[in-house]
């Protein structure tokens, strides 16, 4: 940060009382220890982000105090994301605000609208994107804007890897029924995944699927004796 941005924050009072309890602690100070965006550490980037919030928010007459400490909180993750981290599940873009989350809430008395602040804006951009991804792989590409952001973070909760074998799986099952449409990916996403997750996935009889043409017989007839038989009938044999 260039030294008169760093002057310029620094120099205001409200602002610098509403975050030196945060600032102050032993584990935000850790942020320090953590590159975020190229050489920016995540304390840098944050304490940056939070006097953004400040501004527009009091500007605009907002809750700026709880939306300043958020902002102060937002990556509150604490690993090297560019290190692979083996007790760590899915992808750092889809899975660190949900852990900043997390962390904050054990360190801080968060008000109801901090809470909300955390989920909402923390969390929004990573359900945006893990839904982008899924979307790419689901067949029927219909209803995109009727998707909610509710279900958005629900997919964001299961995460890719679960979500990938459900589409998988759905899409195993069409291919064992030809008669099956797949659903609107709408209808897919907003709850249709449900029983092709890990924990409801039932898998189904396994059959031949049909060759072009063939009759979908379920027992095995001799069809030249049928035909001896009803020749023999017809003519009185």
């Amino acid at each position: 940060m260039e030294q008169y941005k760093k002057d310029i924050i620094s120099q205001n009072k409200e602002f610098q009382d509403i975050i030196y309890p945060l600032i102050t602690n032993d584990t935000v100070q850790q942020m320090k220890n953590f590159k975020q965006h190229y050489e920016t550490t995540c304390f840098e980037h944050c304490y940056t982000a939070a006097y953004h919030c400040y501004c527009i928010c009091k500007k605009l007459n907002l809750d700026y105090k709880s939306a300043t400490r958020a902002a102060m909180l937002h990556d509150l993750f604490l690993y090297d994301w560019r290190k692979r981290q083996p007790d760590r599940k899915g992808l750092h873009a889809f899975t660190h605000g949900k852990t900043a989350c997390e962390n904050a809430s054990k360190l801080f008395d968060l008000n109801d609208k901090e809470k909300d602040i955390n989920k909402n804006t923390m969390c929004k951009s990573d359900a945006d994107a893990l839904f982008e991804r899924v979307w790419q792989l689901y067949p029927r590409k219909r209803g995109k804007g009727q998707v909610s952001e509710a279900s958005k973070r629900r997919l964001l909760d299961i995460g890719f890897e679960e979500l990938e074998r459900a589409i998988d799986r759905y899409k195993a099952d069409l291919d064992l029924e030809d008669w099956r449409k797949p659903q609107n990916g709408s209808t897919f996403f907003n709850s249709g995944y449900v029983d092709y997750l890990d924990a409801n996935y039932e898998k189904p009889q396994e059959r031949r699927k049909k060759a072009p043409g063939e009759l979908d017989c379920q027992r095995n007839y001799d069809f030249n004796s049928l035909e001896q038989q009803l020749l023999q009938k017809q003519f009185g044999g």
